[in-house]
């Protein structure tokens, strides 16, 4: 049986730089996946802000076409006090 080289002790990953892990392919692959998975998570983010702002605004024009139709055949609010 040939001479076997003894293996590198194990290490903790999480004590690697970020420049030591990325000469990983495999660690680079799960980081570019990570930062894909960031941008979607933003890009999502970004677009549900942009539905309820789109939201609030419709809202707030379909009370005031409420508003002005119900003026428009006359009837006026009573307060209640």
């Amino acid at each position: 049986m040939p001479n076997a080289m003894p293996a590198d002790p194990p290490r903790d990953v999480e004590l690697l730089e970020l420049s030591e892990l990325m000469k990983h392919p495999q660690f680079q692959e799960l980081f570019e996946q990570c930062k894909k998975a960031a941008s979607q998570v933003t890009d999502f983010a970004k677009m549900l802000q942009d539905a309820y702002q789109e939201n609030t605004r419709l809202k707030a024009e379909i009370a005031e076409l409420q508003q002005s139709s119900w003026k428009r055949l006359g009837y006026v609010e009573q307060h209640v006090k």
